[in-house]
């Protein structure tokens, strides 16, 4: 059926594969001229033929797929001079010591397998070396490989980072180390980023590091950083010196700062923000919180960001108090009264 397909010169195809048992797709299919969007889903392991040539595949998205064969894996990723888009989400690359990828005209790349049906530790144990000089867009969510290796990243506009221990938290003090060291690696890459998520995991692997302004590089071109999920209290060893490397940052977005279910949340940085550095948040403009409960650790950092921000514009606050009026009042109230190193910011609360 596939093949009956292709001979009509398919321009866009989805394939998806229920059962686990292996499965050899018509080697035709992986020459076709014609094809510029591909989707394949599956559980089991994709053979792939010894010629592979994808003239005008523009999208290829690989979801559940397993690569045995590092070199027509290999075949595959470098055989499409016009791919834009490249998807992997939970691909298992099994017993494979190395990952290659060269796309010159790829702008968008997702690698993205976190809650992985599977609990596959996809790339642990992998080193990966990409070629995508034109790359604009980058999300990696996963455990970080064994090593990464991008040859240029001179395009990037947008990264968003979460690096996920899972199974693999390190247990020893050099375990530790040798963890942080391939995430602070994996950074140092995308150095030139304009606008970077990261995710409150990340920051905490980034927690090992004995200096980790001495492992990163400074991030000249970053002007909006947004933290994705809960910052747990010692990540402000991290955060704070990620900002401190960002000297033309003008906007950090929190999506959500601090867990209001955890007794401890904000005790580290209640006592690390009394020694902020008045330059740490001197050139931001704009600052929102999306989900604001209130709890000390919110309310200290606010207020060291307002006190310090000598270029603020506008802080947006977004309080989850919705149900409690008058404590939704009472936390606005206290906001309003911190002063402020921008006399002409405002605060916009909802």
């Amino acid at each position: 059926m596939v093949s009956s397909v292709i001979r009509c010169k398919v321009v866009k195809m989805n394939l998806i594969f229920k059962h686990k048992r292996p499965f050899l797709l018509p080697s035709t299919l992986f020459t076709c001229e014609s094809l510029e969007k591909l989707w394949i889903r599956s559980s089991s392991v994709l053979y792939l033929p010894k010629s592979i040539s994808f003239p005008r595949l523009k999208l290829l998205q690989l979801a559940l797929v397993e690569f045995t064969d590092e070199c027509l894996t290999e075949q595959l990723f470098s055989n499409c001079p016009v791919l834009e888009e490249l998807i992997i989400r939970w691909c298992n690359w099994v017993n494979m010591k190395a990952v290659c990828m060269s796309a010159p005209a790829l702008k968008c790349l997702i690698i993205d397998c976190i809650g992985d049906p599977l609990n596959i530790n996809i790339l642990h144990n992998c080193e990966v070396k990409i070629h995508a000089p034109s790359l604009v867009s980058l999300t990696y969510r996963d455990c970080i490989a064994k090593e990464f290796v991008f040859s240029s990243l001179s395009s990037l506009v947008d990264a968003k980072i979460d690096i996920d221990v899972g199974d693999n938290f390190p247990e020893t003090r050099q375990e530790e180390t040798e963890y942080c060291a391939a995430v602070t690696k994996f950074l140092r890459q995308i150095v030139n980023v304009k606008h970077l998520k990261i995710s409150g995991n990340s920051l905490e692997v980034l927690s090992f590091a004995e200096d980790l302004l001495t492992d990163l590089l400074t991030f000249y071109n970053l002007i909006q950083l947004e933290v994705l999920s809960v910052v747990k209290y010692y990540a402000h060893k991290t955060l704070f010196p990620l900002i401190q490397m960002a000297p033309n940052l003008e906007s950090v977005v929190f999506c959500k700062v601090f867990s209001p279910y955890l007794h401890d949340d904000g005790d580290g940085w209640l006592l690390d923000m009394d020694t902020v550095s008045e330059s740490l948040f001197r050139n931001i403009k704009f600052v929102q919180f999306k989900e604001f409960f209130g709890t000390p650790g919110e309310m200290k950092l606010a207020r060291v960001i307002l006190n310090n921000a000598s270029a603020l514009q506008m802080m947006t606050i977004t309080c989850t108090l919705s149900r409690d009026l008058s404590s939704k009042v009472v936390v606005m109230e206290e906001l309003l009264r911190f002063p402020r190193g921008s006399p002409s910011c405002v605060i916009e609360f909802s």
